[in-house]
This record gives C-alpha cells, sequence and structure tokens, in this order.
C-alpha cells in the first residue's frame, strides 16, 4: 500500500522542529528528484513562483517550496510522493 504524502501543514511544523522556517527555496514550476520532476499547481499556468520562506510558501500553497522545505527538514517526500 502506497503512503499519503505528507501534508503542507505537517511539512511546516516538521521543518519548524528541524529549525529549518528561517531557510528560502525556489519555484521555478517544478523541482527534479533523480529521475521524477514533481510539478507547482502554478507550471500549469506556465508560471513560478520565486524564491519563497515558509509564510510566502503557504500563502502561494506552493509545491515546490514544500517538496524542498520537507526533505530539508527530513520528511523523504521523494521517496512517497
Amino acid at each position: 500500500m502506497r503512503r499519503a504524502p505528507p501534508t503542507k501543514v505537517a511539512i511546516s511544523f516538521a521543518g519548524i522542529l528541524a529549525h529549518t522556517e528561517g531557510e528560502h527555496f525556489t519555484c521555478n514550476g517544478g523541482v527534479q528528484y533523480g529521475n521524477k520532476y514533481m510539478k507547482c499547481w502554478i507550471a500549469a499556468k506556465g508560471g513560478s513562483h520565486g524564491t519563497l520562506g515558509l509564510s510566502d510558501g503557504l500563502k502561494n500553497s506552493c509545491n515546490c517550496f514544500f517538496f524542498q522545505y520537507g526533505n530539508r527538514a527530513g520528511t523523504n517526500i521523494r521517496e512517497i510522493s
């Protein structure tokens, strides 16, 4: 059975507990992990969010931010998405 990916709120708490809340990550419309390209919702509209911190990542619900933020916090999103 495949595990459901963690929610953005759960990833936010994991990041805070891992002391990564001051980190910034860049959304270029998607993130490459190995041979898998994981898209942000804004890519379908031809855009990107640019560089975001936690508050902007939440405000924009940026998938790329949370893929990177969650992996930095140790949630290993690339293994379960």
